[in-house]
């Protein structure tokens, strides 16, 4: 606010003292005043009004030009990660801790959902903003549960930051909401070739924390010759196989993994790889919302509508007496049954 009123009162008496309008607009122009100028808590206090993803696409902005986090990208370890200046410290935690700390700037930054900042912001991020703020963030030792809501022009490069990740606990990069149609139109421009190595590091990391993960309708839907590509097939496979060694109990009647993971006793994969059925590429056994593993035994339900698995305490299914079809409730309300039920 100090700098705001004495820019205003030099500028103000400056251009008094010269009536001649092309003048003052000269005058005006060279009352230099930049954004680094502003003290770092000025800035932190601002940002503290921004959501999450905005806050680390301001931060990535005064660190550096987005495109930068692809050379950090490229280094191992440690230098891997972008090293904040100290206004994007301030930007992302107002007691910021140092370097390789954990502080409440990590546990803030556990959580990315880009749904906040609305469609028209998330659609116009490119691969760079989200890299950037994603490395900016140190995704890789921080998030924990990462949604791309929205972000519709990225092909999937951006998220080389979460590579190896071994906190990562639930992604989704199907770029659509909560209870929203998984189908987009246009197509987006999001990648196999980008997106699957990358969840592949973070499978392959040792001690690896991922429970739930949604793919695009894209990488889903057959190929023209009515079967999946090579790419998604063979990860599918791979994350089944993944999930099926993690083991467990349903959270909910704690019925043993040997009924309820395993594909030999009951038929139903992790990873659902049946190229028939409309959810394939979709992950059983795991609520969306809680991220809680269960069994199929009437504890978690895909809604057909949404293509999301919902546990009977977050989101309960309801389904129609006449065609069997189950929607999540919110979905239902949307876009009630349309038989003739």
């Amino acid at each position: 606010r100090l700098a705001h009123t004495h820019i205003i009162k030099e500028t103000t008496t400056t251009m008094a003292t010269n009536p001649n309008p092309n003048k003052r607009q000269k005058i005006a122009n060279q009352v230099g005043f930049h954004i680094n100028d502003i003290p770092d808590e000025a800035l932190a206090v601002a940002a503290s009004f921004l959501p999450k993803p905005s806050r680390a696409l301001f931060a990535a902005a005064m660190a550096a030009p987005s495109s930068s986090w692809r050379d950090f990208s490229e280094r191992e370890g440690p230098q891997r990660q972008l090293s904040p200046s100290p206004a994007c410290q301030a930007i992302l935690s107002l007691n910021p801790a140092p370097l390789g700390e954990r502080s409440d700037r990590d546990e803030m930054w556990s959580t990315l959902d880009f749904a906040d900042v609305g469609r028209a912001l998330a659609g116009r991020l490119s691969d760079d903003d989200v890299g950037a703020a994603l490395a900016c963030v140190h995704a890789a030792t921080n998030l924990e549960t990462l949604k791309l809501t929205g972000c519709v022009n990225i092909t999937g490069h951006g998220l080389e930051p979460l590579r190896g990740s071994k906190v990562l606990r639930q992604i989704d990069v199907s770029l659509v909401g909560l209870h929203e149609s998984p189908a987009i139109s246009p197509e987006p421009r999001m990648s196999e070739d980008a997106v699957l190595p990358i969840l592949d590091s973070i499978i392959d990391a040792g001690g690896s924390s991922l429970k739930q993960l949604q793919l695009p309708k894209k990488f889903r839907t057959m190929k023209p010759n009515g079967e999946p590509g090579e790419l998604i097939e063979n990860f599918v496979f791979k994350y089944d196989r993944f999930m099926e060694q993690l083991g467990g109990t349903c959270k909910k009647c704690n019925v043993e993994e040997a009924y309820w993971g395993n594909e030999n006793i009951n038929g139903n994969p992790w990873y659902i790889d049946d190229e028939e059925s409309q959810f394939y590429g979709c992950q059983n056994f795991t609520c969306y919302k809680c991220t809680g593993h269960f069994c199929l035994f009437g504890c978690v339900a895909h809604c057909m509508e949404c293509e999301k698995a919902f546990c009977t305490d977050c989101d309960p299914i309801l389904e129609c007496t006449a065609c069997r079809k189950g929607k999540c409730r919110a979905c239902w309300d949307r876009k009630p049954c349309s038989c003739t039920c």
